[in-house]
């Protein structure tokens, strides 16, 4: 992992910050969701205000958790992945030779 121009040092390193950012951006995109979800009675409220039917919120929301509860499934998959491809490469510092 170490050589005299650290570049393979480098490397490793630049990795495991992308796999870590890629962990922020799959956790900030579940607060969008959720901004997004929580948002969507008021927004459904003020929409249909003069709609005789106002059921279509509901189906808005329920829709909105849906969307909330399928993401976390995907969500909790990639980070597994993640999770796996750090190990993998952290484990690769300990197979190579030092010079």
């Amino acid at each position: 992992m170490f050589d005299d121009s650290f570049a393979r040092s480098a490397l490793y390193f630049s990795i495991l910050q992308l796999l870590r950012i890629f962990m922020e951006w799959i956790h900030a995109t579940r607060h969008d969701i959720e901004e997004f979800v929580a948002g969507l009675d008021t927004r459904a409220t003020i929409e249909f205000e003069s709609e005789e039917e106002p059921v279509t919120s509901k189906y808005l929301s329920d829709n909105g958790e849906i969307i909330l509860s399928h993401y976390g499934e995907v969500e909790k998959r990639l980070l597994q992945r993640i999770n796996d491809k750090t190990e993998e490469v952290k484990s690769l510092r300990d197979g190579v030779s030092f010079r």
